[in-house]
């Protein structure tokens, strides 16, 4: 095993999804994904025919990029006319009063904290239980304050799906399912740090779970800037959820990207998702590219090679040509 050199401080690579042949559970980024996804996590590239989204990597042949944008409109378009009509069936009220919703373009006590940065997770609901009444939860009645982004048809949908989760957590459905959504929606109105306090409290209730965890993970790093803390999440997820690629490329964003100080663990985040996952092509790849970017040649061709190989293995002819055509203009640089 090689001991590459530590790459120079003042290099900041932004490394896009490498190949993967990871498959979309359509019906639940339909319900819960595609309503949070922010533009800025969708990119195409036309030149590979790759498309990804918020670091899923879709291989997709070029004709059929345009297919797929058409189908992402009519999906995002019936989620939210079915959304409105299954959300407007509320709760029934309670005593409780109800949170003060305004339109951020009228007001000026916004919670809202206006930082750059983007990331959403899908829920998947694993639990059913209901929440320890023993910790303290967030306060129900929090201001809501709905973003002049969301106008006309999105901001009566944005307002249902809030005070819909509300309705149901007041009248006693806390299942870690509503504790999340809460969450999403918080996040999705800039209300970031609404968003931290309650993936704070479903961290707490339920200890067990990894969603809490890559959420705050997300929500630390590009919003709150919160390096240390986006670290401790991040790593808990991986602690909980070791198989999931996500984590390790999300752990390698922080140190790569932000946090300056341990900017040299980038590479050991990338080994030990390869180390946990010995198939994926997406963790070779991505070693080959930041020991690329970072001058280690030999390094960058022996990650290069596995990816290859692994590739060979599958069958994915595809994977093997853009493989052989980074090696190629590795080997033109060399």
């Amino acid at each position: 095993m090689f001991t590459p050199k530590k790459p120079p401080k003042n290099s900041q690579k932004t490394y896009p999804q490498p190949y993967s042949t990871s498959r979309v559970d359509l019906p639940m980024w339909i319900t819960f994904y595609l309503a949070a996804l922010p533009l800025s996590r969708l990119k195409i590239d036309f030149y590979t025919g790759f498309v990804n989204i918020d670091n899923i990597m879709l291989n997709a042949s070029k004709k059929n990029i345009l297919y797929f944008l058409l189908i992402l409109m009519i999906v995002v378009f019936a989620y939210f006319f079915v959304t409105k009509d299954y959300l407007s069936k509320k709760a029934p009220e309670t005593a409780s009063t109800p949170p003060l919703i305004t339109d951020q373009a009228t007001t000026t006590n916004s919670a809202n904290i206006g930082v750059t940065g983007s990331g959403d997770f899908t829920v998947t609901p694993l639990s059913s239980g209901k929440a320890d009444t023993a910790i303290q939860a967030p306060d129900l009645n929090r201001e809501v304050v709905i973003p002049p982004i969301f106008t006309g048809e999105a901001n009566t949908i944005m307002r249902n799906n809030i005070l819909t989760t509300l309705d149901a957590l007041r009248a006693g459905d806390t299942t870690l399912e509503n504790w999340l959504k809460l969450g999403i929606y918080r996040k999705q109105i800039d209300d970031y740090e609404g968003a931290k306090l309650v993936w704070e409290y479903t961290a707490k209730v339920w200890p067990d779970d990894f969603q809490s965890y890559y959420n705050l993970g997300d929500i630390y790093h590009y919003y709150l800037k919160d390096y240390p803390k986006a670290e401790y999440n991040l790593k808990k997820s991986i602690e909980l959820k070791p198989e999931l690629l996500i984590n390790y490329r999300n752990l390698f964003d922080l140190y790569n990207l932000s946090y300056e100080e341990k900017r040299d663990l980038a590479e050991d985040a990338l080994l030990e998702g390869l180390g946990r996952n010995p198939d994926s092509i997406d963790m070779m790849v991505l070693l080959a590219r930041y020991h690329r970017d970072n001058g280690h040649i030999t390094e960058a061709k022996a990650y290069y090679q596995q990816g290859l190989d692994k590739s060979v293995e599958l069958g994915l002819q595809k994977l093997q040509d853009l493989i052989s055509e980074e090696i190629s203009d590795l080997d033109t640089e060399d």
